[in-house]
């Protein structure tokens, strides 16, 4: 996995989070089924009602998240 620097662009806006949650997704409405994704919900301050949600469809889609997000914690928060 490539590990990207970001400069931030003129015009970019940012958005605080206020909420994060990850589940289950399942076909069925009532949860009856075996899950067949993982769903990452984010929630943006002002925004509540329009939650920006991802759907990963595999464990290595998953694991490739995890694996960026823990690479540049690490580099942000050395121990």
């Amino acid at each position: 996995m490539e590990v990207n620097k970001v400069t931030p662009l003129a015009g970019t806006q940012y958005y605080p989070v206020s909420a994060i949650e990850v589940a289950e997704f399942h076909e069925s409405d009532d949860a009856s089924d075996d899950p067949t994704a993982v769903l990452l919900t984010l929630t943006v301050e002002g925004a509540e009602e329009t939650p920006f949600v991802m759907r990963f469809k595999s464990r290595q889609a998953t694991d490739e998240l995890i694996v960026a997000l823990m690479t540049h914690s690490k580099r942000v928060w050395p121990d």
